[in-house]
């Protein structure tokens, strides 16, 4: 957890008797159902019996709890945060079995508040109808052995209205084809004061009504946001170059301002590593690709944009691959930027074919401190692995430095937002801030059409969760991902010339 992380207990269950008659029909409906898919079902008496603490045997005739056949279920809350008026919540549901038998199957129902939903599990299945939440076991952690706990716990994203999450529960487990019930910790009891907080600080902050370096200055990461040197959130969103040395003239002052007319306050340089005409090529196409870059940052900067200069790795696959030339790179890039706050460095586009914790990570261990020695308070994009989409798994080690952002890249037409959503969800849970420096309308290949629908989707989502995004790309290639047309020149192109891609993301900027 990184030291702007809020980490936070937001409640624990309720003692809610009087409820427990309402959701009667609904319990009996459940266990009829889970009854024919062999399941453990749950009667109501045992959601009657947990509702009011009491420990006493059952009066129902499928549920027995022998002293020594004792189950606990143990709710524990990790980090909370808003977003758009709801609390999100990190929630693991442990279960040990103090008994001398292995447990076969469990099952959990949760009567929540009114509202109240789960937006990602793992180590778990669920299904909702009304306010009722179903857990129960995948394949692998249906079974708890004696005197053990269950290995794999369930973990949630309970998105809620209001702090309390549940208003009570039931739980069940089988121990030799007995029912028996799962009684509540001491930690579940009731909600204390203590325990339930107000929404982490990021969430008050204000959004930035500047759009500009000279007016947002030196960015900085609060939390899981992106904000400027006063502490409101940005939203940066603007084009990417294609290869800097296949189409520099787009990176030239005409079209970087064309962009800024339409409302992108951001413009990213991406200088190829290992592609023909790239960084690693050969001398003489080092020093030409450095000077297109240096060019693109400079216009950027004239027009009071922020410029992203991007190590673009592909074909390398490992970042790693050419360190020592990234760190000879950063080092010098660096100091002729140094403490700029129009300079934003991204150090690996798409790692590829390499793990995170072995090979990405300690990259970016060695890269970060060469950029910090000059430009201490730099914002850094690091890529995560599988193409820039894991966020999720970089999110399970992070780096230590401050106002670090990880990287995220999708294709409408190719990475559907229900799916892969749940990185960027697990990422902002893990307390990481995310930026999308690549997306495109098209297939991740750069063609196959143009996915409006698909795209907007996205982009509605993005604002949701304020994450700053940039498209690619700004170029006349003869693809659909492309936004002017092949035809059309890059030193007097309008937007009449911008291709279907090109005329909706210009039209997006500033109003999703």
């Amino acid at each position: 957890m990184s030291k702007n992380a809020k980490i936070a207990v937001i409640a624990a269950f309720a003692v809610l008797a009087t409820m427990m008659g309402m959701l009667f029909a609904k319990i009996n409906a459940l266990e009829a159902q889970n009854s024919a898919g062999g399941s453990p079902s749950v009667p109501a008496a045992a959601m009657q019996k947990n509702a009011s603490q009491n420990n006493e045997s059952s009066d129902s005739s499928n549920v027995t709890q022998n002293q020594d056949d004792e189950i606990v279920l143990d709710i524990s809350y990790g980090e909370s945060w808003g977003e758009m008026g709801e609390y999100y919540t990190n929630v693991t549901l442990n279960l040990k079995n103090t008994s001398d038998k292995a447990v076969s199957n469990w099952e959990v129902l949760l009567s929540s508040a009114e509202g109240t939903r789960i937006e990602q599990i793992w180590n778990g299945e669920k299904s909702q109808e009304g306010n009722i939440i179903h857990i129960t076991p995948v394949e692998y952690n249906k079974e708890i052995a004696p005197l053990a706990h269950l290995q794999a716990a369930p973990g949630m994203i309970v998105v809620s209205r209001e702090k309390l999450l549940f208003e009570s529960f039931s739980a069940k487990a089988v121990i030799d084809g007995s029912d028996i019930l799962i009684k509540s910790s001491e930690n579940n009891i009731s909600p204390q004061e203590n325990n339930v907080v107000s929404l982490p600080a990021e969430q008050d902050l204000p959004i930035s009504n500047g759009s500009g370096v000279s007016a947002l200055g030196q960015l900085k990461v609060i939390g899981t946001k992106l904000c400027a040197e006063d502490g409101s959130v940005v939203v940066l969103e603007g084009m990417s170059s294609h290869g800097l040395a296949w189409y520099p003239e787009f990176s030239a002052k005409y079209s970087v301002k064309k962009t800024k007319e339409y409302g992108a306050n951001v413009y990213r340089a991406a200088m190829y590593t290992e592609e023909y005409g790239g960084y690693t090529t050969g001398e003489n196409f080092r020093q030409e690709a450095e000077k297109i870059l240096i060019n693109a940052v400079d216009t950027a900067k004239s027009l009071d944009m922020y410029a992203i200069i991007d190590w673009h790795i592909l074909s390398d696959g490992s970042p790693s691959k050419h360190k020592n030339e990234a760190i000879d790179f950063f080092d010098r890039i660096s100091q002729k930027y140094a403490n700029d706050p129009a300079v934003i460095y991204e150090i690996c586009n798409e790692p590829n074919g390499s793990d995170w914790s072995s090979d990405i990570k300690p990259y970016a261990n060695e890269i970060i401190p060469v950029i910090r020695k000059n430009s201490p308070n730099a914002i850094v994009i690091v890529g995560t692995n599988t193409w820039s989409q894991d966020v999720d798994k970089a999110s399970e080690d992070k780096l230590s430095f401050d106002n670090i952002m990880y990287s995220f890249h999708f294709y409408a037409g190719t990475h559907k937002l229900d799916v892969f959503k749940q990185k960027i969800e697990k990422a902002l849970a893990n307390g990481c801030a995310v930026f999308v420096t690549e997306w495109g309308t098209s297939a991740a290949d750069g063609n196959n059409g143009v996915y409006i629908k698909e795209s907007g989707e996205w982009l509605k989502y993005l604002s949701s969760k304020q994450i700053s995004r940039i498209n690619w790309s700004l170029s006349n290639k003869n693809e659909s991902s492309a936004a002017v047309l092949p035809s059309a020149s890059a030193e007097n192109f309008s937007y009449e010339d911008l291709s279907e891609s090109g005329k909706f993301v210009f039209d997006s900027f500033g109003n999703y």
